[in-house]
């Protein structure tokens, strides 16, 4: 199979996640919390849009692919910003780098894996949400950037349970029955399913400028199924090759030949339409070194990076960022919907002409109640705005969910894409019925 065959459809990947990792969060979550709160009160620990900007300064993000190993030996020599995870840290150590900011995303992100080394002797600086091993911000000594993740899903846990944990209860009128809750952690964070996309939304919020993506190839370059990674075991470095072959990095039945040939595995490509998507909604400025499955961004070499230190590079604009995610989301069966208020929704189907239209539609009469929360949808173009909630009964409490969408400007953009799907790859392209699901 080929990459423009085919297709990753986000549900079966979502639900996957969220049966694997949901509960593994919720408990960490507990186990943390006085933790953070602690970590608050000292100074330790903040949100981290409350974290000193970093003004324009470019960032390295790091990521898992086999390139990296091409570069690593000349990342010392970089003076900008450099956010990794726990999976990169002790390597980024051993070759002599120190990381700006170590990000944890996933809920078995624990401080044994980046143990062996006195990190209180760096400035190192771990980005973490409440749901992370509890090991990990137990044990961390340095300064903690926090914030929460967010799946645009009313009712989840990361917007419901985990937000209303993490407050500060204040008491009015010396009534404990009256109170008030502030946040603790107020950002949010769009998850898109591996890390690069958290690492970039990171670095534009602290301020960093043009995004420089290192490993992040999304296929299997070099022949190699990740990055050969160094830990600390009995007090010595420990190298780990990972060869294709190598457990779960097998080629098998899921393998796919990436556009520009290089064998990958779907699961990776599926990582590299959520990174398109997570570019469209943040306009970030990127460009990609090493080899890999990413040929719709600009690229560079590593010895012109380290001699120019990230300057002179052109920033990308937002023409030429809408045009390259739109044309490759659309090649894999992924649509960009825009709202009016500048807001993105991102839709997956084989038949965009008729279920796009039908989802703008259900959007358009999306209701949610003010009071519990509650989401109706109207069968009609009747304005329920205003009405009693059918959940909690509260009255005047209904009002648009939606934001305003315009259904011709959004399907003049989409037919222009799907018009050149066909012109590049007619044995591609297929009208097929599939359901839409946000990504």
């Amino acid at each position: 199979m080929t990459e423009s065959e085919l297709r990753t459809e986000s549900k079966y990947y979502n639900q996957a996640t969220k049966l694997k990792l949901l509960i593994h969060e919720e408990h960490n979550s507990a186990y943390n919390h006085h933790t953070i709160v602690e970590a608050l009160k000292s100074g330790r620990a903040r949100d981290i849009g409350d974290e000193p900007k970093a003004d324009g300064m470019p960032m390295l993000v790091i990521g898992s692919g086999p390139s990296l190993n091409d570069i690593l030996p000349r990342i010392h020599e970089w003076k900008g910003g450099i956010i990794c995870t726990t999976s990169h840290a002790l390597t980024l150590i051993h070759w002599g780098i120190e990381p700006t900011y170590i990000m944890a995303m996933d809920p078995f992100c624990t401080w044994e894996e980046i143990d062996g080394i006195d990190w209180s002797k760096t400035r190192t600086k771990l980005i973490t949400d409440p749901g992370c091993w509890p090991s990990l911000l137990q044990t961390w000594p340095n300064e903690m950037l926090l914030y929460r993740k967010n799946i645009a899903e009313p009712g989840h846990f990361y917007t419901g349970e985990q937000k209303r944990m993490y407050t500060r209860r204040v008491v009015m009128n010396n009534d404990i029955r009256q109170a008030v809750f502030e946040p603790l952690i107020p950002s949010e964070f769009t998850l898109f399913s591996c890390s690069p996309p958290m690492q970039s939304f990171m670095s534009k919020m602290l301020g960093y400028g043009t995004q420089f993506m290192v490993g992040v190839d999304f296929a299997y370059s070099n022949d190699m199924g990740r990055f050969t990674s160094w830990d600390i075991e009995d007090g010595e470095w420990v190298e780990h090759v990972i060869p294709i072959h190598e457990g779960d990095w097998a080629i098998d039945d899921k393998s796919v030949i990436t556009d520009n040939g290089l064998k990958t595995h779907q699961v990776h490509l599926y990582y590299k339409k959520t990174t398109f998507c997570a570019l469209r909604l943040s306009w970030q400025s990127a460009y990609w070194l090493g080899l890999g499955a990413v040929t719709e961004y600009p690229t560079t070499t590593i010895d012109k990076l380290m001699r120019s230190q990230g300057r002179g590079y052109k920033k990308l604009s937002r023409q030429f960022i809408r045009k390259a995610t739109d044309e490759y989301l659309a090649k894999v069966g992924a649509y960009v919907i825009e709202t009016n208020q500048g807001r993105m929704m991102f839709l997956e189907t084989e038949n965009p002409g008729v279920e796009i239209p039908a989802a703008i539609a259900r959007l358009q009469r999306s209701y949610r109640c003010n009071n519990c929360g509650a989401v109706a949808v109207s069968p009609d173009d009747t304005d329920h705005s205003g009405e009693q909630c059918k959940e909690c009964h509260k009255r005047d409490a209904m009002y648009k969910a939606s934001p305003g969408i315009d259904l011709d400007k959004n399907m003049r953009r989409i037919r222009r894409l799907i018009a050149g799907q066909i012109v590049r790859a007619p044995s591609h392209f297929n009208i097929l019925d599939a359901n839409i699901q946000q990504v």
